[in-house]
């Protein structure tokens, strides 16, 4: 029979709730004793404690390391919450301050009564939705980096997204290929999108429907003339 555990213990945890971290783990007092799993433990949650804003948790395996044992005991440090303090953005000119804090996910305290939880992941899922923006609109050549720095308070972070914009591109000329049914100069017909315009992803995909739609009328009407 698989020993099973008779002793479990998280030292240090205060911050986060003991039955997260027996789920996230699987690690409870009755449990089946595994060695490799109280060593994997340790990164789950350290893990953790950085979803919920801790990003400077420590987590140390004292006791439960080896096969056969049957009490398990973690040092946790936890040490400070980071909360987004400010966001702010350098460089842009296209966009406003006030347009581009609407397409990020980082927030700061709101008149210091509720903070924003501040996660390095985010750092990169806002900037991939930046570059997404801006792409959108013709600059596809833009870059994004995140800076972070300490605020005046601790675990107070303070964020800014640096954007070099560069060349916004528009459109040379327009061509068909494979039309056949169709003439392009009638496909050109009602089209937003022309020559010497930024290239916009919402024009591109309204013009596209458009030609869709053209296709189905023309389909639809050859249908019924059958």
């Amino acid at each position: 029979e698989m020993p099973v555990l008779n002793h479990v213990e998280f030292r240090g945890r205060s911050k986060v709730r003991l039955k997260d971290i027996e789920e996230t783990t699987g690690l409870k007092k009755g449990a089946r004793a595994d060695s490799v799993k109280a060593h994997l433990a340790v990164g789950q949650i350290k893990r953790l404690y950085e979803e919920k804003g801790y990003e400077l948790a420590e987590v140390r395996l004292i006791e439960g390391g080896k096969p056969g044992d049957t009490q398990v005991v973690f040092q946790i440090f936890e040490g400070p919450k980071h909360q987004v303090g400010g966001v702010d953005f350098r460089g842009n000119v296209f966009a406003t301050d006030s347009m581009l804090a609407t397409k990020v996910g980082s927030r700061p305290r709101l008149l210091g009564l509720l903070s924003g939880k501040f996660h390095r992941d985010n750092l990169e899922e806002d900037t991939r939705k930046l570059k997404e923006y801006y792409q959108s609109q013709g600059f596809f050549d833009v870059a994004v980096t995140p800076v972070t720095r300490t605020g005046s308070s601790l675990g107070d972070v303070r964020v800014t997204y640096v954007i070099s914009e560069g060349v916004r591109y528009k459109v040379r000329n327009i061509s068909f290929e494979g039309n056949k049914r169709i003439p392009t100069a009638k496909l050109r017909e009602g089209l937003m999108l022309h020559s010497g315009q930024p290239i916009l992803d919402s024009v591109k995909e309204a013009d596209r429907m458009a030609l869709v739609s053209r296709y189905n009328a023309r389909d639809l009407k050859t249908h019924f003339d059958l």
